[in-house]
């Protein structure tokens, strides 16, 4: 798939991000009822005080990605991290490289925002979403890295 584009979300965007928040839920069978609202996405991706920012994954056709993402700190480093709450393809275009390419569009978002370490791990050392270890060296970080960073937050 090469021609795509990956774009900032705007607050046109807010159905699109619902209806992809609520597949990927169905796909992942999140144990619990979704509570977003459309609303709610406004207020926190655009409003006055946003606490993250989206991602879109675009064709000249349809959305066909997002990324849901936002900054952390480190108050014993003093640096700032991002955090990767979603990442999702709809699963007809998957397998072409597209998680690949948005990764390593949020990894050079963090590298300009001073990030340091892997700024990909908090999100994706949580759970099996992603086959992690396997993405991180796709996107330039060692295996041994995403390890030994997963263990020192506790999370092997």
């Amino acid at each position: 798939m090469a021609n795509f584009i990956i774009r900032p979300a705007q607050q046109d965007d807010v159905h699109i991000l619902q209806h992809f928040i609520q597949q990927l839920a169905e796909i992942e069978q999140f144990p619990e009822p979704l509570s977003v609202t459309s609303e709610r996405l406004l207020q926190h991706l655009f409003g006055p005080h946003a606490v993250a920012e989206a991602l879109l994954i675009e064709t000249a056709e349809q959305v066909i990605g997002y990324v849901i993402y936002y900054m952390t700190f480190a108050s014993t480093t003093g640096t700032p991290g991002l955090h990767i709450d979603d990442l999702f393809v709809l699963p007809a275009a998957q397998g072409q490289g597209l998680g690949k390419r948005i990764m390593r569009h949020v990894a050079q978002l963090a590298r300009e925002r001073s990030c340091i370490g892997s700024p990909l791990l908090q999100g994706l050392a949580r759970g099996a979403r992603f086959k992690p270890c396997q993405l991180f060296v796709m996107v330039g970080y060692c295996v041994r890295q995403f390890h030994q960073q997963a263990a020192a937050l506790g999370r092997r």
